[in-house]
């Protein structure tokens, strides 16, 4: 069970925000490392977005969560047929509060895309066969493809897709990569020469933190048009 319906604010954070954003691109796929060839990350700003309540001294400890306190009444207990007794916490975190925030910038910013990195599945395995619409490959490489017409309930399907790679790899891209697609059997297909374009075209990037419960927000301190 996920938690995900909170309402959050905007917390800066400082420079130790950098060398993650830094070492989570390095460890990536072939889009992390093109956007970390391509941008000067300590020249922008990073924040991230948690419940007004939360304890803002640990927002720099990037790689643990804990920082979402699950409510009581959430936790469930039971007992197996032997007796013993089990409990299931369920995780929370911000998923449903970045569908928002991603589906409304794809509204209000029409010449952009995002492009997703999957860092799990491979074009074989079975639950991606349902899903070719929603990507293109790069050699074995996954990222899906989120555009300007794409509903929230397409969103927020995509984005809980890739949460749970952790940590995800999000970029806002201000050029769309379709006209650069193939059809090759049955699948969209691009090169690194692409990634290496939406690369150099970024306006700004989603990281993985917190053991998946929230996102730092990556942004030039003066964004492209």
């Amino acid at each position: 069970m996920v938690v995900t319906n909170l309402d959050c604010r905007e917390f800066n954070l400082d420079p130790r925000a950098f060398k993650y954003i830094r070492e989570v691109l390095k460890a990536g796929q072939s889009l992390s490392q093109a956007i970390d060839q391509a941008l000067n990350i300590e020249a922008g700003t990073v924040s991230t977005y948690f419940p007004l309540n939360i304890d803002s001294s640990a927002l720099h400890e990037f790689t643990w969560g804990g920082k979402l306190t699950v409510p009581p009444e959430t936790i469930k207990h039971f007992t197996d047929k032997s007796g013993k007794r089990f409990m299931i916490n369920p995780q929370q975190n911000t998923l449903t509060y970045f569908v928002k925030v991603m589906h409304a910038y794809l509204e209000n910013e029409p010449n952009r895309c995002y492009v997703l990195e999957e860092g799990t599945w491979e074009p074989s395995d079975p639950c991606m066969q349902g899903r070719k619409e929603r990507y293109f490959l790069v050699e074995q490489e996954i990222y899906y493809l989120l555009k300007p017409k794409d509903d929230a309930e397409t969103v927020h399907s995509v984005l809980d897709g890739v949460w749970q790679t952790y940590p995800p790899l999000l970029a806002v891209a201000s050029i769309d990569p379709i006209s650069q697609l193939r059809q090759v059997d049955g699948y969209l297909v691009g090169d690194k020469a692409l990634l290496t374009q939406l690369a150099e075209n970024v306006s700004m990037i989603f990281v993985g933190a917190y053991d998946a419960e929230s996102l730092l927000v990556w942004k030039p301190s003066s964004r492209p048009a």
